[in-house]
């Protein structure tokens, strides 16, 4: 850190020295803890001279950081311009904060939006972060004030905040900054920046990457370049966007083949409010697919089909309840349930299978 200081009296000065602090309760004072350090002239100032004063500080965190100096010499007579403050940005890495959902193509009286997210394992300050399309020159402010931003937490900044209408049950943090950029329904890039003006992501989307026709596109990893046209996909679920919560495509690790597994197991439905139900969830070697899921009797019948070329991410599950398609109880006995994906880009369809036990009141 440095800076120059003036003499802007008439009488040379002698023994000046500058305390470099970092205001981190704000209250634009030099407080206890706060000191940085404190350097001294090594010769006097002559008047309408300068003299410059350097420290070396390493920042606890990037983002904005309130700093101040603090000048001092006993014959000073006007003290009044000897404190000066300032917001200092300090770098964020790339990759710090992700964007990690677009809704570039909402449908009629829905406004646009995107969502950002922090992959790291702390908590990330939004105040002073930027965002604009393709055209970089025309930022929009997203935060003025403290906005933290924990661990694998969300924030959705939007054009206008009529998306908590559409999306009622969403209760995370929404931003609405003047000049939200407008998006391209065919492709634009979106570009977020630290308080620095340092890009720390970008997307140029197309629309061949998904999305579209009031569903979002989505993030499948945070793990993979944003850049990546394979790492993103459509919301595959009906409410047509997940803001402020998991992408329904998201997927950390994809497992090397599909697996299968139902809990609790075995299951009774026999309507004593224990273990009525069970849980059939599966997991899938592919970002996105198409999903059969179908419950068979030892005989080898279809008796109950839950899904039906459903979209999906890498993971789902889904509810037996131990009803057939006709509504009928099955009968106490082992079950097969079977899934199947299938890829519909690549073409791949992979499957596996497990059973179930139904049982019945002892």
């Amino acid at each position: 850190l440095w800076v120059s200081v003036v003499n802007t009296g008439e009488e040379v000065v002698q023994g000046l020295s500058v305390t470099f602090f970092e205001d981190a309760d704000g209250d634009s004072a030099l407080g206890l803890g706060e000191v940085i350090g404190t350097v001294t002239a090594e010769s006097n100032v002559e008047p309408s001279d300068s003299a410059t004063f350097s420290v070396v500080w390493t920042p606890a965190d990037p983002g904005l950081r309130s700093m101040g100096i603090w000048v001092d010499f006993a014959e000073d007579e006007r003290t009044s311009d000897n404190l000066l403050l300032v917001e200092l940005p300090v770098v964020f890495s790339p990759g710090t904060l992700l964007i990690n959902e677009i809704m570039y193509d909402p449908l009629p009286d829905q406004p646009e939006w995107i969502e950002i997210f922090n992959p790291t394992e702390y908590e990330v300050d939004l105040r002073g972060w930027l965002v604009s399309d393709a055209d970089t020159s025309e930022k929009s402010l997203i935060a003025d004030q403290r906005i933290p931003v924990p661990p694998s937490g969300y924030v959705v900044v939007s054009e206008d905040s009529s998306l908590v209408d559409f999306f009622p049950s969403w209760e995370g943090t929404l931003l609405v900054p003047e000049g939200f950029p407008r998006l391209n329904n065919d492709f634009d890039t979106i570009v977020l920046f630290d308080p620095a003006g340092v890009v720390v992501d970008r997307v140029a989307y197309r629309t061949s990457w998904g999305g579209g026709d009031g569903f979002s596109m989505e993030r499948i990893s945070p793990r993979l370049a944003s850049d990546d046209s394979t790492n993103w996909s459509s919301c595959v679920l009906m409410d047509g966007a997940t803001p402020g919560r998991e992408n329904s495509v998201f997927t950390s690790v994809l497992p090397a083949q599909a697996v299968v597994a139902v809990a609790p197991n075995p299951f009774s439905p026999d309507g004593d409010g224990f273990e009525d139900v069970t849980v059939i969830s599966y997991r899938l070697p592919m970002t996105t697919s198409r999903v059969n899921l179908r419950v068979y009797d030892v005989r080898g019948r279809c008796i109950r089909n839950l899904l039906g070329a459903a979209a999906s991410g890498s993971q789902g599950c889904v509810i037996w309840d131990g009803r057939d398609d006709e509504g009928r109880w099955a009968r106490i006995g082992i079950y097969v349930v079977f899934v199947e994906g299938l890829d519909s880009f690549a073409g791949v369809v992979t499957s596996a299978k497990t059973t179930v036990v139904l049982a019945g009141r002892l």
